[in-house]
């Protein structure tokens, strides 16, 4: 027992504190060529900003210019210091960049350990000049496998959207298909581009959306025009109020687009639509975004708790603190992490699940996300006072 003496614990835990998480990291995968010494294919490399690719031989003219332009407009967009994963390769179709058990993009997403909250997929050019349906035959075979890709992914814990150059546009809007009756909720295709080049600004998108919280639209005006002085799709069109009804049909089908603001200079997103009914909960980018950062913040929370002993009452329920700990426990980390990004979230986990018989603990997670002034309604009339009661 020893002698008598005053005995402090440090409690640890009662701040509640909380566990911070990186969702505003991005990945792209990008077509090129080694550089001796600096630069090895197939290889992921973390960046900071346009000097670190440059660093690494990326440069603005020769076999690695389209890399290049596709980093200096995420940096353009995202600011310097913003942490971007890369990886060059040379595979010839986009579709095979993102495809099979040991793709290149397999490569960039184990490389970031997880890391990535969207992934970029672009050549700014294809071997293939085929065009079906108003689109190169390459990407509805790439949205195809990268939404595998990305359900291959959140199993992991490693959830992520992407997106996917719209080459070879061939200026149709009525022709494209509509991305909104497909099911690829993971998928997004753009067909703004910064020049008359036919190269998707697919890193632009991505600089824009690392710099705004996860349940801000890409879109969003307040945010300001982007950087680009010119606007085209990729087809070479130019963004001007000519082009206006071919934007609207392009943004109804489900397109990542320019558009322009009477009275406002500069180009902005049409949206961030991902390629799935508009029934679909998870139908834009930041909805995936939201949902994605609760997802791992729920497996950090409890995975901690696997395989530990659970007291339960005489009648066989589990016992009303333990119900409140893991409920109380999700709700400060999600809470904690997201107060700006969610109207509000809530957990509720059954006390009268049969715990005894092997059976998974079953927890319900309820969030009620920001919405969207997406359109505007103002009624605008003369009224005469002295005829109102």
């Amino acid at each position: 027992m020893g002698l008598p003496n005053v005995y402090i614990i440090v409690n640890r835990s009662g701040l509640g504190q909380v566990a911070f998480t990186n969702d505003g990291i991005m990945g792209i995968l990008l077509v090129g060529s080694g550089v001796s010494g600096k630069l090895v294919l197939n290889t992921p490399y973390s960046i900071f900003s346009l000097a670190d690719a440059e660093k690494l031989g990326i440069e603005k003219t020769g076999s690695n210019a389209h890399a290049w332009k596709q980093i200096k407009e995420f940096y353009d967009d995202g600011g310097s210091g913003k942490k971007l994963w890369i990886l060059l390769h040379n595979e010839e179709l986009m579709s095979e960049s993102v495809d099979g058990t040991q793709s290149v993009a397999h490569k960039l997403i184990d490389g970031a350990n997880g890391e990535i909250a969207v992934l970029g997929v672009t050549r700014g050019n294809s071997p293939s000049n085929e065009i079906v349906d108003g689109l190169n035959e390459d990407v509805i075979p790439t949205i195809i496998a990268a939404q595998l890709l990305a359900n291959e992914y959140q199993k992991k814990i490693m959830p992520f959207s992407c997106v996917i150059d719209g080459l070879g546009y061939d200026g149709d809007a009525d022709v494209v298909p509509d991305l909104k009756q497909r099911n690829d909720h993971r998928c997004s295709v753009v067909l703004s581009a910064s020049a008359n080049d036919g190269v998707a600004s697919v890193g632009q998108l991505l600089g824009r959306l690392a710099s705004v919280p996860v349940q801000r639209k890409a879109s969003r005006i307040k945010d300001g025009a982007l950087t680009n002085l010119e606007g085209f799709l990729t087809d070479g069109s130019k963004v001007d109020k000519e082009l206006v009804g071919d934007l609207g049909t392009l943004h109804d089908k489900g397109y990542i687009v320019y558009r322009t603001i009477p009275g406002r200079t500069g180009f902005f997103y049409s949206g961030d639509p991902s390629a799935t009914l508009p029934t679909d909960d998870l139908n834009t980018i930041s909805r995936n975004r939201i949902i994605d950062k609760v997802l791992k913040i729920a497996y950090n929370v409890y995975v901690e708790e696997l395989d530990d002993d659970v007291p339960m009452t005489a009648s066989g329920n589990i016992e009303a603190a333990v119900c409140g700990y893991l409920k109380n426990k999700i709700e400060n980390q999600v809470n904690g992490n997201m107060a700006d990004e969610i109207s509000s979230f809530s957990a509720f986990i059954d006390p009268e699940q049969n715990l005894l018989s092997g059976a998974p603990l079953e927890i319900s997670l309820s969030i009620v996300p920001m919405a969207y002034l997406s359109e505007i309604k103002v009624t605008i009339g003369f009224v005469n006072p002295l005829l109102t009661t």
